[in-house]
């Protein structure tokens, strides 16, 4: 806990460093806008990479890289894909035997209750009378 206190302390007090307070400052914002700029450029260069655009001026080396890195990247969708059939899967096998207890503990109520009502004589003269067979 202490360790993760003392991070946060660290990490805070550098952003504090960090923020440009006041106009002696401001040249830092144009010295940086530069780097800000080119790294945007990169990512979406590399954004258009993924997506298969823009793909005429990479080397040899350069596509087989991009091609590792979607073969990884296509291989945890379709981990995760996988693990997320299963657990429907089993979930929907769970519901499937819950579903067919269920109408067997039913059947066995009203079997019970119907033995509960044999076991009464007026009963059965209104079930006579009602035109209800009783049948095992």
């Amino acid at each position: 806990m202490e360790s993760i206190l003392e991070r946060y302390e660290r990490n805070s007090f550098t952003e504090q460093q960090f923020v440009p307070h006041g106009p002696e400052n401001q040249g830092s914002y144009f010295l940086e806008h530069p780097k800000l700029k080119a790294r945007v450029e990169l990512l979406q260069r590399n954004l258009r990479n993924y997506t298969g655009q823009d793909l005429d001026p990479l080397s040899y080396e350069e596509l087989h890289y991009l091609e590792q890195k979607i073969d990884t990247a296509l291989k945890s969708i379709r981990s995760r894909k996988n693990q997320l059939v299963h657990e429907s899967l089993a979930e929907m096998h769970k519901k499937g035997q819950r579903r067919s207890v269920q109408p067997l503990e039913q059947l066995q109520n009203l079997k019970s209750l119907l033995q509960q009502l044999r076991q009464q004589p007026c009963i059965h003269k209104f079930l006579w009378f009602s035109n209800v067979q009783i049948t095992d």
